[in-house]
């Protein structure tokens, strides 16, 4: 059972349990409670101290898991929330305890043109990922304590800014044969650290010759994949077929036109078609980085 602004009594969240109705039975006094939840308000600011709009808000707790980097974990019953235009958010029901809170820039989901690659080693600084009180330190956060029905406001830090680096490398069918204009894409590693939050972090387009390079990315760690667009006309909706390596679906388009977007995983020297190229950006461009994808067949 769910209520806007309220959470399970328990902290965490337990499954619920199992009723079990027998024919002609009529059960009574099935309970179900929930204890209203609490809040966090306040503002981002930018470098210059002005309103942040549009950057995404994550309130995040101290993770169970052992796994390595893995130091927080998402609230339960969370989704992002998104600055407004005076840089204002709420983040709402939150179950008692210890959050910390994060405030990442918006990143467009869409790629740019293909593009020629920048002089390696170019020095660039971006707003980065910060966390309250205003630091780009996991380690540095500062933990709010949210106790139930209360809330807790006047959250304001200014959003910094960090070193960004270019993961550039060639995108190539099972062949070695270079793929022009696919869609790469940049991810944050669910794995590790923030990067479980940070979802889409940049996408370039391959030249002629396969190449690519993304620009603007933070140190961390990601993953990259390479999508395909393929269109197909004259015959209505069609499937797009990408083997055991993907997954497809088709789309319908003007004119009779279908199109279908085949994302194909993609592995790097040593690794498997199973598994996505991983990516580790410490302090200088990475390049040379090769992904791999199964070109896909129309049926």
């Amino acid at each position: 059972m769910q209520k806007a602004g309220f959470v399970p009594l328990s902290n965490p969240p337990q499954p619920p349990p199992t009723i079990t109705v027998a024919a002609g039975q009529s059960l009574d006094n099935v309970d179900f409670r929930l204890q209203r939840g609490g809040a966090i308000t306040g503002r981002v600011l930018d470098a210059n101290g002005e309103p942040m709009p549009d950057a995404r808000i994550v309130a995040m707790r101290r993770a169970q898991s052992s796994a390595p980097g893995r130091r927080f974990g998402p609230a339960p019953m969370q989704s992002g929330q998104q600055t407004n235009d005076l840089g204002e958010f709420r983040v709402s029901g939150l179950a008692p305890g210890e959050y910390v809170i994060a405030a990442m820039p918006g990143v467009s989901p869409f790629g740019g043109p293909a593009v020629a690659p920048t002089a390696a080693g170019t020095a660039r600084t971006t707003t980065a990922t910060t966390f309250y009180p205003g630091t780009t330190d996991e380690a540095a956060a500062q933990p709010i304590v949210i106790v139930s029905g209360a809330e807790v406001g006047n959250i304001v830090f200014t959003m910094q800014t960090a070193p960004v680096f270019s993961v550039s490398g060639i995108v190539v069918d099972e062949s070695g044969s270079p793929i022009a204009r696919a869609m790469v894409t940049l991810r944050g590693d669910p794995r590790s650290g923030i990067g479980m939050f940070i979802g889409f972090a940049g996408s370039a387009q391959s030249l002629d010759d396969g190449r690519f390079v993304i620009g603007e990315v933070p140190a961390g760690s990601y993953r990259v994949t390479a999508s395909i667009m393929m269109i197909v006309g004259g015959r209505g909706p069609s499937s797009i077929g990408s083997g055991s390596s993907g997954v497809a679906w088709s789309s319908g388009m003007s004119g009779g036109v279908s199109g279908g977007l085949v994302n194909a995983r993609s592995f790097g020297p040593g690794g498997s078609i199973d598994h996505p190229t991983e990516v580790v950006v410490a302090d200088a461009d990475v390049e040379n980085v090769r992904v791999v994808t199964r070109r896909p067949n129309p049926q």
